[in-house]
């Protein structure tokens, strides 16, 4: 992999050519500053610093003088701009290591994010500075990854004048008069866009849900919150669920919405009476689409302005969620090859534990039958001075004692090894999982993904 060891940010620029000046007067945020970044410069040999606090002191090294002489001046210049990372990342098969310095890190991502508009980024693919330590121990590096934004085009959604028959899901937000969130001038035109999206659709492989039965909840609460549960419009893609929420625009007011007497029935729809200020109409609409990919807190929203009108704008939902189901299939496969190759790791790790096991059975079977030889000839030496202390015994005792040592020396002759070659070779059992775990450096005997034992 390539590295851009010798390139400063320009913050440790400044800081070297403060010290080279002596370390002249600077504001005390500024002087901080520098001294932090005095001790990376320092890690590089380009300075040498002494003493804390009131003895701080520094100053710049020969290596230092020549850094400023010969080096350039900031990591974009040192990359060669956008273009030269991109073309070393490149090079380094797309994973460019900088080192763990965080100024580094800073000073790249200001060149990553430039080199989003280079015509030499390759097309699918963009640079993102990534953590491959630890955050204790950072390995920055520059890598590339899938950028499907640049394969999915926007492609248009017709808004009809005239609706002649409206999708059943459309229909139903029509006829709940009590959530449409809308002002009655703009229902017909909010039902429009609804129904360009249901026909859209199943162009783009994507489902409409059909509408829930009475009593669903609606798609804004008593507190005029959107309810997460139901939207206007619910679609079902590969990648996920989406929900669907047309609403207008309120100019602001400060006329509370009048509260009715308890159990008196309201002549006004519920959208409005949930609100907690009066709706004062703008002909403004908006989408709120929530889902996979599409942001996190209040959804993704697109809506009426002075240069577009929202019907123009309805082609961005589906490029969403096309690029959130190609990047979610591009992560499925990720994954399945992280799998795979973690599977592939643990089975050459199983193998080569068996073979580790199997070696240490066999030796400690060597061992062992060393050991029987070993006690062999001292039980033979033993034997033979019994031999010679039974003859100083007479009569019966002396034939019990010959007897004993006679089976003695049986039992020996069955015991030695080396009178029984075939007792030589090792018979080694079949492993149990937890006999393979000293040989297996950390990987499970159960499985690739049964965690660290």
């Amino acid at each position: 992999m390539g590295r851009t060891k010798d390139a400063l940010s320009e913050k440790q620029i400044a800081t070297l050519e403060w010290i080279r000046d002596g370390c002249p007067a600077v504001d005390g945020e500024t002087e901080l500053s520098r001294k932090i970044s005095a001790a990376s410069l320092r890690a590089r040999g380009l300075v040498k610093v002494k003493g804390a606090g009131a003895t701080w002191s520094a100053s710049i090294t020969p290596a230092g003088r020549g850094w400023l002489e010969a080096h350039p001046r900031t990591v974009a210049e040192a990359v060669g701009g956008p273009e030269g990372l991109i073309a070393r990342v490149l090079a380094a098969d797309g994973r460019l290591d900088i080192g763990g310095d965080e100024e580094a890190r800073l000073a790249h991502e200001q060149v990553v994010r430039l080199s989003r508009n280079s015509a030499s980024r390759p097309n699918g693919w963009r640079l993102e500075v990534r953590n491959a330590g630890s955050w204790s121990h950072p390995a920055y590096e520059v890598v590339l990854v899938r950028h499907f934004e640049d394969l999915v085009d926007e492609r248009p959604v017709p808004v009809p004048e005239r609706v002649a028959r409206y999708h059943p899901a459309v229909r139903a937000y029509l006829d709940d008069r009590d959530w449409l969130a809308v002002s009655r001038e703009h229902v017909a035109r909010a039902g429009r866009i609804l129904q360009a999206i249901a026909d859209e659709a199943p162009r783009r492989g994507v489902e409409v849900v059909p509408p829930q039965s009475s009593g669903r909840p609606p798609a804004v609460d008593a507190y005029g919150r959107r309810n997460a549960d139901r939207g206007h419009l619910t679609l079902r893609a590969p990648s996920g669920t989406y929900s669907l929420c047309i609403q207008e625009a309120s100019s602001p007011s400060k006329a509370p919405v009048p509260r009715r007497p308890r159990g008196q029935r309201s002549t006004r729809p519920a959208w409005l009476d949930a609100r907690q200020f009066e709706f004062v109409s703008t002909g403004l609409l908006e989408l709120v689409v929530e889902g996979p990919g599409m942001g996190y807190g209040d959804g993704y929203r697109i809506r009426d302005s002075a240069t577009m009108a929202l019907d123009e704008r309805l082609p961005r939902v589906f490029r969403r969620i096309e690029i959130h189901r190609l990047d979610a299939e591009h992560r499925a496969q990720e994954r399945e090859w992280a799998a795979a190759e973690r599977r592939r790791r643990w089975e050459a790790a199983m193998a080569a534990a068996r073979a580790r096991y199997d070696e240490q059975a066999r030796w400690e079977a060597f061992e062992e039958a060393c050991s029987e030889w070993h006690a062999t000839r001292r039980h033979r030496k033993f034997l033979a001075a019994a031999r010679e202390a039974a003859n100083t015994l007479d009569g019966p005792r002396r034939a019990e004692l010959v007897a004993h040592l006679d089976f003695a020396e049986r039992r020996l002759e069955e015991a030695d090894p080396l009178g029984h070659p075939d007792l030589l070779l090792p018979r080694v059992r079949e492993p149990e999982p937890d006999d393979l775990k000293p040989y297996l450096d950390g990987w499970s005997p159960r499985g690739p993904d049964d965690g660290r034992w």
